[in-house]
């Protein structure tokens, strides 16, 4: 992380926001690939489809920036789920993202391309347990899945 940005700053116009993806993509060679906890800031790219669920139309990307606010793994299936303040948006509809005050994203879906550009509190102790926490949950679906 050599980006920085205050976490609760908002981004106020889209040149902001696209300096925010400039910096960070040009700093961070590489995409966070797993690690984000709750006080990370974040910039990640998300994808846009159009047209129903079962037959859905890409409709482009949008990049999103935010504060982790939440983050929990399911209890079956121990997806990695986070909840997001959003802070700003650039791309496909981003006045619908704009309008909300958070959104949810799962990991899998998140740590595709995402960036970090500002660092939690505590950050290591928050891992640890982030970790622990997921080998526990990984371990309970199993145990379902297997009937023990």
């Amino acid at each position: 992380m050599t980006a920085t940005t205050n976490s609760t700053a908002s981004i106020k116009s889209e040149a902001q926001m696209n300096d925010l993806i400039n910096a960070a993509t040009l700093a961070n060679a590489y995409p966070l690939t797993t690690n984000v906890v709750v006080g990370d800031s974040i910039l990640f790219k998300d994808e846009v489809y159009a047209g129903s669920f079962k037959k859905p139309i890409f409709a482009g990307t949008r990049w999103i920036s935010g504060t982790v606010i939440k983050e929990s793994y399911g209890e079956k299936t121990a997806q990695h789920t986070f909840t997001i303040e959003i802070t700003g948006c650039v791309g496909v509809n981003a006045d619908e993202v704009l309008s909300k005050k958070s959104l949810m994203r799962k990991g899998r879906n998140l740590y595709k391309e995402c960036y970090e550009v500002g660092m939690a509190d505590n950050k290591s102790a928050k891992v640890l347990d982030k970790n622990k926490r997921s080998a526990d949950a990984k371990l309970n679906r199993d145990f379902q899945r297997n009937g023990l």
